[in-house]
């Protein structure tokens, strides 16, 4: 039996090493065969760790009163550690150095991953015994026989999450695309998106030649001419942003036709790129974020759900602007370091 898995993992190891969240702590590989015998495997993840990285204070709560906070201190994230022998006792008291360039030894007390897969009891208790411990040496009073505070302290990151640098990428390049580049893309779609040998999210297909209705903006069919109000908004200046108001019309006179290969027929894009990219912004803003939030979904912070429902109002005047937008997704890639 032992053989048999062996083997499984061998044949099906070469290919799961390409998968771009292979490295992540969270995720596992199961490996099962298909109805004709033959090796598959699925990636998954675990929700383990997002409980561990949970139970963690973020460094601004380590120490409670600001009088008592050390002044001066070095953060390492704890993948960067190099152990050299482990020192026995509770939890996972590490001699070791804070990167592989450093000469410096330092001795690791903490509570890491580990502890917290062997025994999730035992590790409430050695965390909040290490916590006591760390903000009752910064409360008292400096002697030279007594040890003083920390000079580093050791944080890690919660598992970035895919989805979250998706939009955040997404939303970077079609601003470059609108306020750069002075253009449009027209079909924004998960599909258009291709990832880079450095996970990074790339957007193809420039035909520029249409746009499926399932994802254009319902006010960029064809069917309504576009006039812009210019109003006066500080808010707007001190972004460079012109604040105005879009004044649809339905169009009512004989067909038209300026896309012979392509829908819609009437392809407004290249007309409000030269006469009202404020439209145009609108129209790629709502196309690009066709994402329909699954009600029950828990995974799904209620403040995405809020942003890309901004991107789909009906009324393009109340559509989210593309710099807000990106800073929005800017300030959620950063997730809070936690000490460990």
């Amino acid at each position: 039996m032992r053989e048999v898995l062996y083997s499984a993992i061998r044949r099906v190891w070469p290919q799961c090493t390409f998968h771009p969240s292979i490295a992540a702590v969270d995720v596992t590989v199961e490996i099962y065969e298909d109805t004709e015998r033959q090796d598959q495997w699925l990636v998954s993840y675990e929700s383990i760790y997002k409980l561990y990285i949970e139970s963690l204070l973020p460094m601004d709560c380590l120490v409670a009163y600001e009088e008592a906070k050390p002044t001066v201190y070095d953060l390492v994230d704890y993948s960067s550690l190099v152990p050299v022998r482990h020192l026995g006792g509770r939890g996972s008291t590490t001699l070791g150095r804070t990167s592989p360039r450093s000469s410096a030894l330092y001795i690791f007390k903490g509570v890491n991953f580990g502890v917290f897969l062997m025994s999730p009891v035992d590790f409430r208790h050695w965390k909040d015994d290490c916590y006591h411990e760390i903000q009752t040496i910064c409360s008292l009073p400096r002697h030279p026989n007594i040890i003083p505070p920390p000079s580093v302290f050791v944080t890690t990151r919660g598992v970035e999450d895919q989805r979250q640098t998706f939009c955040f990428q997404m939303a970077l390049a079609i601003s470059h695309t609108h306020f750069t580049a002075h253009t449009f893309h027209m079909d924004i779609k998960p599909a258009n998106f291709v990832l880079d040998a450095n996970k990074d999210w790339i957007l193809i297909d420039w035909e520029q030649s249409g746009a499926p209705f399932y994802t254009l903006a319902p006010e960029a069919d064809g069917s309504w001419d576009i006039e812009e109000a210019r109003m006066g908004s500080s808010l707007y200046e001190a972004a460079n942003l012109v604040a105005s108001k879009l004044i649809y019309t339905k169009y009512r006179g004989p067909d038209r036709e300026n896309l012979a290969w392509g829908r819609p027929k009437w392809n407004v894009f290249p007309i409000w790129r030269e006469h009202c990219p404020r439209a145009l912004e609108a129209a790629e803003i709502s196309t690009k974020f066709v994402v329909y939030w699954d009600e029950e979904a828990s995974d799904i912070p209620e403040d995405w759900k809020v942003i890309v429902g901004s991107c789909l109002y009906p009324d393009p005047n109340r559509r989210i602007r593309l710099p807000e937008l990106v800073g929005f997704w800017e300030n959620a890639k950063y997730l809070k370091r936690q000490f460990i």
